[in-house]
Parts: C-alpha cells; sequence; structure tokens
C-alpha cells in the first residue's frame, strides 16, 4: 500500500509540473505567483471577456453594415428617380449629399 500512495504523490507531482509549464510557472517562483488553477482561470475569463466585447463589436457592425445598406438603396433610388425625370447635368443638381457618408 506505501507503493501506491507513493505513485499518487509521484502523478500528483507529474500533473502538478504539468500544468505549471502550461501556464508558464516554474518551480522557483510559484510561491511568488498564482497558483496553476487560478492562472487558467483568470486566462479563461480574459477570454471570455475578449469574446464577450468581440461578439458586441461584430453585433455593432452588423447593424452598421444594414443602415449602410438601406442608405444606400435609399440613395440609388432617389438617384433612378433623377435620372428618370431630366438629362444627366439636371440629375447631378437633384442628387442629394449620400446619407450614408455623413
Amino acid at each position: 500500500m506505501a507503493g501506491g500512495g507513493n505513485t499518487t504523490q509521484e502523478r500528483i507531482a507529474r500533473i502538478e509540473q504539468t500544468i505549471s509549464e502550461l501556464v508558464g510557472v516554474n518551480g522557483d517562483v510559484q510561491s511568488d505567483v498564482q497558483s496553476p488553477g487560478s492562472s487558467l482561470m483568470g486566462r479563461l475569463e480574459a477570454i471570455e471577456n475578449k469574446q464577450t466585447e468581440l461578439s458586441e463589436l461584430l453585433d455593432n457592425l452588423s447593424r452598421d453594415m444594414e443602415q449602410l445598406a438601406q442608405n444606400s438603396s435609399d440613395e440609388l433610388g432617389v438617384l433612378k428617380r433623377a435620372m428618370n425625370g431630366g438629362n444627366s447635368m439636371d440629375v447631378l443638381k437633384k442628387v442629394p449629399e449620400p446619407k450614408a457618408f455623413s
């Protein structure tokens, strides 16, 4: 039985060493920093926060692109109506300033 306990301790030591290497913590400075598990949790939380931030940015970008497409469509309609109602010089005078770029 004593040998089994030693094997378990060795396994635990190897697991701790592997985790320490994964998070960049070596045995010399481990006492001065967070435990490997805490460090991993901190990194996971930072990644989750960044994911949330990026998701919000993508949602905003999507809304902006939809608005740009709608404004462009509206402006194209104005341009088509203006072209159907006069010559090209008159069209240039009638076209309003683009909303998409204001």
